[in-house]
C-alpha cells in the first residue's frame, strides 16, 4: 500500500487505475489509512475516488468509528461506498447469532421477492459476510455442506457461501469450489475463482489438472484463472506441462501468457517459440507481455526476433536491439492498444477468371465491379481517416508525463504502463 499511495502522490491516479484496483487487497496500516482519506480529499478523478472508497469500505469498523467526522468533512463518499460504512458501523454491534439469522433472512426475502443482481444490498451482504468471517457461525462444515447442496443451487445463499469460503480461508471447501467452476454462470463462477485465490491452496490447481484436457473449451478457458493468479511454482509446472500437449491455438496463447504473468525463467523459451510458431493475436498480446517478463527479469531478447512486427516496433521506438524504451512505449505505431491509421488499402485490379473477360458483358460487369470497389475503398480510407483522428484526440490526453519514464525501477514502470494502458481502454472508448 505504500507503493500505491507513493505512485499515486507522485504520478496521479489517472495513470495507475490498475494498480488501484487492486489495492482494496492490501494490507492496510492505520497511517496509510489515514493517507487514503487525504488522497480522497484531492483526487478529483471518479474511478479513483471509486477504488479509494473499496479500501475506505473495508477497514475495521473501529477505525470508521474514530475518523468518522474527518471522513464525513474530507471525503467525497459515493452513495454505495457511504451505504457500505453506514451498515459496517451498525453490523459491528451485532452478535454472530445476529448476523448468521439476518443472513438468512435476507436470502429468503431475496427468493421470495425473486429479486436480481442489481436488486440485492450488496453492501449490506458484504457487511454481513465481514462479520461472519471472523467467527465460527455457521461452522466450517456447515459452510462446505451449504456449497455442496444440490438443492439450494441457484439461490442468493449458495454465492454468499463461496465468499464465505474464501474469507475464512476453509482449505476444505477446495473440493466444492472446484466443482463450482463447471456451472455455466458467470457471475458464480468470478466469485468462486476469487474465492480459491483467497484460499490460495496449490491442491486447486491439482484438482483442476485431472479433468482441465477433457473439459469443454469455455471451462478450460474459465479454470486458467485460477493457476494464473495462484502465484507459486505449481502454476508454473501446470502451464508448462499443458503447453507440451495443447493443440488449440487459443489455449495455448493463454497458458503462455500465464507464465508471463507468473514471470517464469523457464517460460522465456517457451513463450518465444509460441510466438515464432504462430498464436492467437485476438487473445492476448503475447509480444508485449513478453517484453514486459524479460525487461524485469533482465533477460535480452535477440534483435529481430519479432519478425514482421519488429517494424512496427522500431518505428515507435519501443524495442531496440533486444531492450525496451519506455519513453516510447506508447508509439503511434503500435500494434495493440491504438488503432493504426490504414492509407493503403489493396483491391484486385485484374479479374481473377481470365476467361471470363474475353466477354463484352463480362468486361463490363468487372469495370462495376472495379467502381465500385474503388467507391468502397475511398469511403473505408475516408472513415478511417475520421476515426483515427477522433480517437487520437481522445487518447492524447492519457500520454504518459515525461516524470513516469525517469523511474530506475523496472517494476514499478512496468506497472505505470500497464496501468496506463487500462486506463486508456477503459475512459476513452
Amino acid at each position: 500500500m505504500d507503493f500505491v499511495l507513493h505512485t499515486c502522490a507522485r504520478y496521479g491516479e489517472e495513470f495507475n487505475q490498475l494498480l488501484l484496483s487492486y489495492a482494496s487487497e492490501f494490507p492496510l496500516s492505520a497511517q496509510n489509512f489515514l493517507n487514503v482519506i487525504d488522497r480522497m480529499s484531492v483526487t478529483e478523478n471518479l474511478q479513483a475516488l471509486s477504488s479509494w472508497g473499496r479500501i475506505l469500505a473495508g477497514v475495521c469498523a473501529e477505525w470508521l468509528e474514530k475518523y468518522r467526522a474527518k471522513i464525513n468533512e474530507k471525503c467525497k463518499l459515493s452513495k454505495n461506498v457511504a451505504n457500505k460504512i453506514d451498515w459496517r458501523l451498525k453490523i459491528s454491534s451485532y452478535s454472530p447469532a445476529q448476523a448468521w439469522g439476518a443472513l438468512r433472512e435476507y436470502n429468503e426475502n431475496c427468493k421470495k421477492k425473486d429479486r436480481n443482481m442489481n436488486e440485492v444490498d450488496s453492501a449490506y451482504v458484504d457487511c454481513l459476510l465481514n462479520s461472519l468471517s471472523n467467527t465460527n457461525l455457521p461452522p466450517d462444515e456447515k459452510v462446505c455442506q451449504t456449497l455442496s447442496d444440490e438443492g439450494l443451487r441457484g439461490e442468493w445463499l449458495e454465492l454468499w457461501m463461496i465468499e464465505l469460503a474464501g474469507l475464512r480461508k476453509i482449505p476444505r471447501a477446495m473440493l466444492p469450489l472446484v466443482k463450482k467452476l463447471q456451472t455455466d454462470t458467470d457471475y458464480l463462477r468470478q466469485k468462486t475463482i476469487n474465492a480459491i485465490v483467497r484460499i490460495g491452496n496449490p491442491r486447486a490447481i491439482n484438482l483442476i489438472d485431472k479433468t482441465f484436457a477433457d473439459d469443454r473449451w469455455d471451462l478450460r478457458l474459465c479454470s486458467l484463472n485460477v493457476p494464473a493468479r495462484l502465484k507459486c511454482t505449481r502454476s508454473e509446472e501446470f502451464f508448462l506441462h499443458h503447453l507440451k500437449h495443447e493443440k488449440d491455438v487459443s489455449i495455448r496463447t493463454y497458458l503462455s501468457g500465464g507464465l508471463c504473468g507468473l514471470f517464469s525463467k523457464r517460460g522465456v523459451d517457451v513463450v518465444r517459440e509460441e510466438i515464432h510458431n504462430g498464436y492467437d493475436h485476438g487473445a492476448l498480446p503475447l509480444p508485449y507481455l513478453l517484453t514486459d517478463m524479460t525487461e524485469i527479469l533482465s533477460i535480452p531478447l535477440p534483435n529481430g526476433f519479432f519478425g514482421k512486427w519488429s517494424v512496427d516496433m522500431k518505428r515507435s521506438g519501443r524495442h531496440t536491439n533486444g531492450k525496451i524504451n519506455i519513453k516510447k512505449g506508447c508509439g503511434k505505431q503500435r500494434k495493440f492498444g491504438k488503432i493504426k491509421k490504414q492509407t493503403n488499402m489493396s483491391y484486385p485490379k485484374t479479374n481473377p477468371n481470365p476467361s471470363a473477360a474475353k466477354s463484352p458483358k463480362s468486361a463490363a460487369t468487372t469495370r462495376a465491379r472495379a467502381a465500385a470497389g474503388e467507391n468502397i475503398k475511398n469511403a473505408a480510407i475516408r472513415l478511417n481517416d475520421i476515426l483515427a483522428r477522433n480517437i487520437q484526440a481522445s487518447l492524447s490526453r492519457y500520454i504518459f508525463q515525461s516524470g513516469i519514464t525517469s523511474s530506475s525501477n523496472a517494476l514499478k514502470r512496468s506497472l505505470c504502463r500497464r496501468s496506463k494502458k487500462c486506463s486508456i481502454s477503459c475512459t476513452s472508448i
